[in-house]
């Protein structure tokens, strides 16, 4: 699933996961997300990484019902990303997802 153009949902046998940048995806700027899933989930960790030119882990943040993170700038003319998330339920049973999307150097 490319974030770049839509919304990404996965599909949980409690119910839909999905996540979607709710701002432009810039670098070097403030980036709200919005990261959906079933009540039986928690939301254990978030970051983004970068795939073809890694820069460390950029952790997602929550803050009043949205996710906030930034992203660095990088010297690529496309760069491809990935947000990666672990999700645990009820049980104690920890699962992860990713989905990637792109930057362009302007």
């Amino acid at each position: 699933c490319d974030l770049s153009v839509r919304q990404c949902s996965f599909l949980h046998k409690d119910g839909e996961i999905s996540v979607k940048f709710l701002s432009k995806i810039e670098t070097e700027e403030e980036l709200l997300l919005s990261i959906a899933l079933p009540d039986s989930l928690q939301l254990e960790e978030a970051w983004i990484e970068g795939v073809n030119m890694y820069m460390g882990k950029t952790p997602i943040i929550p803050e009043n019902d949205v996710f906030v993170t930034f992203l660095g700038s990088c010297n690529l003319e496309k760069m491809q990303w990935r947000l990666s998330f672990k999700v645990e339920n009820k049980n104690g049973q920890v699962e992860n997802y990713s989905a990637t999307f792109f930057t362009r150097r302007n």
